[in-house]
């Protein structure tokens, strides 16, 4: 009783707190951007090509979403949505939720003011197509303004994001985003690059706005109290509920076995099928590998403002390097490996076991991974990871050349092999806002191909701080095509166990019993 009578009391308060909290705060997240702007560069101004750009809208779209609970689970309480251009608004007396798409830019707008969560969406996204030897910066000016009463009450991002392939199996992604956490106000140019060889290159861009806020301290329901006077009932009946020690329980399990004849004859036919197979595979050999090179990596600083008497500069404050190569004997990727080497600062690793390798180099003007399997798997990864301080109102692009080999039996499964590159980082100017920048290439069908990386960062009035990583991976698995030295020495006895099988069975039969098994 003294339990039942502790969970009333605790009941009580807690709903007695709940109808005395009259205190409201209201979280807003507000952000806009302008239409998308594009620059072109001619990388090969002798071969008489005008560098342009063919731009095809896919959407232009804004949607407002109201939930009951922060988590912003599905579906909404409320939607609205606007496509081209006009606005589309979701009002009530908890909070607020706008868009608005004009032909010069878009702005999303959210506010909760104590109950429920409330989302702002916009998308405004585009298919290019880019001439031969043409590099294409995508830029935009977004601003953005938070009020979070709470940690991560309210958030303001906004994302420039884009793809391309030349090939099958080849994704190149750039993104740069805005994003804005705690309170305050933000300014800041957003960039993005590609560049286009020898053919004329295909991709999409987007621009996109995510405004959400949530609210901090609900207003109770009108069945809040019903809900918690039913649950104070639930636990007074716990309360006085006695358990019974339950009985043991016992369970039997019977296994049955069937003819032995037949699984036998199976595991013939299986002994044969293996020993045909494995005489066939040395004529099928065929090795999967990968490899990854980043060089020729460089910045380029350009000053936003040239009167006000500050030299743009960029300093790197720490540098560190590592790498890590792993190998299984089996044909899967995954911890645990049965061997990983690491690698601190400059050098190389590798793992080198028949048949198969991993390796990684890093050196301080080149990182190269590169993997080799023709049984097992392989896995090798490199990085450069620098930390910089960047000179009010400058801009930076830091840039790399990205180099990736293919190679693998596309007939052959499991075989497989992937390479990827990628220059990313962030920078921030004050706490609660940063820009998030990253140019990735991936390769996983058979061939080659060199890609240039180039990410933006931008500072505004206060000196920036951030981070830069340039990283490289591979990795390659493969089946078991090279026989191995006792596969031959296997094959004669086996075809000896499977005449003995078989005699031993057509005597069973003669004397009209099967044979004993031992279990």
């Amino acid at each position: 009783m003294p339990s039942i009578k502790s969970c009333f009391a605790c009941a009580l308060a807690f709903l007695s707190a709940l109808v005395a909290s009259n205190v409201r705060a209201d979280s807003s997240a507000f952000l806009t951007f302008s239409g998308l702007e594009v620059a072109l560069f001619d990388l090969d101004p002798g071969d008489g090509i005008d560098p342009a750009v063919a731009l095809a809208q896919l959407e232009r779209s804004g949607s407002v979403f109201q939930y009951r609970f922060a988590d912003a689970g599905w579906p909404p309480l409320r939607e609205d949505g606007v496509s081209g251009t006009g606005s589309a608004a979701l009002d009530d007396a908890n909070g607020l939720a706008t868009v608005v798409l004009q032909d010069e830019g878009m702005s999303g707008r959210a506010v909760s003011t104590g109950g429920g969560a409330y989302t702002s969406l916009l998308a405004d996204s585009f298919s290019f197509t880019l001439t031969p030897y043409t590099r294409v910066v995508f830029s935009t000016l977004t601003e953005s303004a938070v009020t979070a009463e709470t940690i991560q009450s309210a958030l303001a991002v906004v994302t420039l994001a884009g793809q391309v392939g030349s090939q099958p199996g080849e994704l190149v992604s750039f993104e740069t985003s805005s994003v804005m956490s705690d309170s305050g106000t933000s300014a800041v140019p957003l960039a993005a690059e590609t560049a286009s060889a020898a053919l004329p290159l295909s991709g999409s861009i987007a621009l996109r706005g995510y405004a959400y806020t949530a609210g901090v301290s609900p207003v109770p329901e009108q069945g809040m109290l019903g809900l918690l006077l039913a649950g104070c009932t639930v636990l007074a009946a716990v309360g006085r509920r006695r358990r019974r020690p339950a009985g043991p329980q016992r369970r039997r399990a019977r296994l049955r076995g069937g003819s032995g004849a037949l699984p036998r004859l199976g595991r013939m036919a299986g002994v044969l099928a293996l020993a045909i197979a494995g005489a066939a595979l040395p004529g099928m050999a065929h090795a999967s590998s990968g490899s990854a090179s980043i060089y020729d990596f460089a910045y380029e600083l350009f000053d936003l403002a040239p009167d006000d008497g500050i030299v743009p500069s960029l300093i790197f404050t720490s540098e560190s390097v590592s790498g890590t190569v792993n190998a299984n004997r089996d044909t899967f990727l995954g911890n645990p490996w049965d061997e990983t080497q690491h690698l601190a600062g400059y050098g190389s690793a590798a793992i080198t076991r028949q048949p198969g390798m991993a390796m990684v180099d890093i050196a301080p003007d080149a990182l190269q991974v590169s993997t080799l399997a023709w049984r097992g798997a392989f896995a090798a990864s490199g990085q450069y990871a620098y930390e910089f301080t960047l000179t009010p109102m400058t801009h930076v692009v830091f840039s790399a050349v990205a180099q990736l080999l293919v190679s693998h039996d596309v007939n052959r499964r499991p075989d497989a092999s992937e390479a990827n590159a990628g220059l990313s980082g962030e920078i921030a100017s004050f706490p609660g806002q940063r820009t998030q920048f990253s140019s990735f290439v991936i390769l996983n069908t058979p061939g080659a191909t060199v890609r240039p990386l180039g990410v933006h960062a931008f500072t505004g009035n206060l000196a920036g701080t951030g981070s830069l990583r340039l990283a490289g991976g591979a990795f390659a698995v493969g089946v078991s095509p090279i026989p191995e030295p006792a596969l031959g020495q296997m094959l004669l006895p086996g075809l000896v166990l499977c005449w003995a099988m078989a005699a031993s069975l057509r005597k069973a039969r003669q004397r009209g019993q099967a044979p004993a098994t031992q279990a």
